[in-house]
């Protein structure tokens, strides 16, 4: 991995205090291409919060930490963001819904 120069976005985030709406599009954005990305490839990371993406030296972000993250075996593990809005992720257990859980974490990072 490389040096990345920005530090973690938790950091960027205590500094500043608060970000305005067009920073928090810039990087809610790329946090859930960045996660469409890992799904399409049936990847989950799974481990998804502010300490675990940085900021690189021209402001854009990077994920880190796969320590947890897996590769799902079945490509039936689809999950969208309706059924984030109408379950609590805490409430699943298996497999079958880690794609979900990765949905619900880009919106408690964003939030």
């Amino acid at each position: 991995m490389n040096f990345v120069q920005g530090g973690e976005l938790k950091d960027l985030l205590f500094n500043e205090g608060t970000f305005d709406e067009d920073t928090v599009k810039f990087y809610a954005i790329q946090i859930i291409d960045a996660v469409r990305y890992l799904h399409r490839k049936n990847i989950v990371h799974r481990d998804l919060k502010l300490e675990n993406i940085l900021i690189d030296d021209r402001g854009y972000l990077q994920i880190i930490d796969f320590g947890i993250a897996k590769r799902l075996d079945s490509l039936d593990q689809n999950a969208d963001i309706a059924d984030v809005t109408t379950h609590n992720p805490n409430e699943y257990e298996g497999d079958k819904n880690d794609k979900m859980m990765d949905l619900w974490d880009i919106g408690i990072v964003i939030y």
